[in-house]
């Protein structure tokens, strides 16, 4: 049955467990605490149980650093080599939305929605640095796409009060795999549809007896 039970905060904390966790993608089903989270930031004794949409933010990507990883020689740690490109950021922003479009709204799920009001419950993700395993183009065979630093504020949709803030150091599939762009836009495509089931799953978890 659906409730409206009050929610401490360790349940806020829980709710951004869709994605801040350093999980190996390919492992949806993942265990999680809140003891994984990074929190910065919880407003005391918030009751998600009063929302029943979500305005989804768009990724968050104009101050992304792309760097290089740690095993790179000095010669090859130039910016230009490793930056996204305009058409990159193009593509992660429409992915991004729509694999968490789908999965919180999809089969019965809850509305996705492009305005402020009662019920609705404000989810903005930004990328603060991204570090991919191989440049674009390089032969190699890598293990996942690389690994991300990402941040995430949750916001009341009627008074835009900040609810919780969190970051956490994210993998980015965990396969062995050749370095090719259908490869690499495979595992971050999963990784936005984690987020978007976990954020379906915590949804409903909070409405039920």
């Amino acid at each position: 049955m659906r409730n409206s039970l009050k929610l401490p905060v360790l349940m806020l904390a829980t709710a951004l467990n869709m994605f801040t966790a350093s999980y190996a993608v390919a492992d949806s089903k993942a265990k999680f605490s809140p003891r994984d989270l990074d929190a910065y930031y919880e407003k005391s004794g918030v009751d998600l149980t009063q929302y029943n949409s979500i305005l989804l933010g768009e990724l968050g990507l104009d101050n992304v650093r792309v760097l290089p990883p740690p095993w790179i020689a000095d010669a090859d740690k130039s910016p230009e080599r490793w930056q996204l490109t305009e058409a990159d950021m193009q593509w992660l922003r429409k992915s991004y939305r729509e694999a968490m479009e789908a999965e919180i709204s999809g089969n019965g799920g809850y509305p996705i929605v492009d305005q402020l009001g009662e019920g609705v419950l404000i989810l903005d993700i930004n990328m603060i640095y991204l570090m991919p395993y191989a440049r674009k183009g390089e032969e190699v065979e890598t293990r996942g796409f690389g690994t991300m630093l990402v941040q995430a504020q949750l916001r009341d949709g009627v008074t835009a009060e900040l609810l919780g803030v969190y970051e956490v150091k994210q993998e980015v599939g965990s396969e062995y795999q050749q370095n090719t762009r259908l490869n690499n836009e495979n595992s971050l495509r999963e990784l936005f549809k984690a987020w978007g089931a976990r954020m379906r799953g915590i949804m409903d978890s909070k409405r039920l007896d």
